[in-house]
């Protein structure tokens, strides 16, 4: 039998193979290698590595809010089955805070220490 079973549900978000360039002067650099990963309803991905590692321009490219002059590539970048680089900037922008969010790596900055996760 080939296909999902009857209790297998696609991930929320899949990222296979992300790659980031950035082309200064006709040089490219590439700042992300490759990295995969899928995210389950109800999961929390922490991404997590030493300063320099990419981490938030990772996040950054599957959110869609690099600056020009930066080019993704990657396999597949889904959410709820619809395909990322492929959406318009509207539908980025709808789908930002309502499906997709992060929490910068500051927390002092991100998180308030007086008031719940939940507020």
């Amino acid at each position: 039998m080939t296909g999902l079973g009857r209790n297998h549900t696609l991930p929320r978000m899949t990222v296979k193979n992300l790659s980031v360039f950035l082309n200064r002067e006709g040089v490219t650099t590439k700042l992300v290698n490759g990295i995969s990963f899928s995210v389950e309803k109800g999961e929390t991905l922490a991404i997590v590595g030493e300063s320099g590692s990419s981490k938030l321009i990772s996040s950054l490219a599957v959110m869609g809010l690099l600056p020009q002059g930066i080019r993704i590539e990657a396999d597949e970048m889904t959410f709820d089955g619809q395909n990322l680089q492929t959406l318009g900037k509207e539908q980025m922008r709808q789908l930002r805070g309502r499906g997709i969010a992060m929490v910068f790596q500051e927390p002092m900055t991100s998180l308030n220490p007086v008031s719940s996760i939940g507020f």
